[in-house]
């Protein structure tokens, strides 16, 4: 005998939306910070970070370059006596009409100290993002003049 269809649909349908996985490796905090996105060729993009995680950030900008356009980041840090920032190699993994997603591809090891020590002062869950930061192999310390590939 069939079994009946209508409770099972919805069911499965009605599971699917609240189920959905963050699969992301890192958590984001919301971090708003001065940013500047540049294309190898010199073209520059000014707007702000919404968020940031190890492997990534959010740019809100007007303009957006195509996605996958390698792109180096300059992150200013501010409430720090001199002007710092973090220089970052990435590339573009999404667009929408407020900014772009860039991915995270190569940070020095200052600047990925940096960026640990700002994620977990702005962090929700510092215990949740320490061991996110424990467990992932290629944020342990390295070598000071080492590029590290995330």
């Amino acid at each position: 005998m069939p079994r009946p269809k209508g409770k099972e649909e919805k069911k499965i349908d009605s599971e699917q939306p609240s189920q959905k996985k963050d699969l992301r490796e890192f958590t984001r905090c919301n971090i708003c910070l001065k940013a500047e996105v540049r294309l190898a060729n010199g073209i520059l993009l000014e707007g702000e970070t919404e968020n940031i995680s190890m492997k990534g950030l959010w740019f809100r900008t007007e303009k957006t370059f195509p996605k996958d356009t390698p792109i180096r980041i300059h992150l200013y840090l501010s409430g720090t006596q001199e002007t710092e920032s973090l220089t970052i190699r990435g590339s573009v993994v999404r667009i929408e009409a407020d900014g772009m997603g860039i991915q995270f591809e190569a940070i020095d090891s200052d600047s990925i100290e940096h960026l640990q020590r700002l994620l977990m002062y702005n962090a929700i869950e510092i215990d949740k993002m320490h061991q996110e930061f424990e467990k992932h192999l290629g944020l342990k310390k390295h070598n000071k003049s080492m590029i590290i590939d995330l």
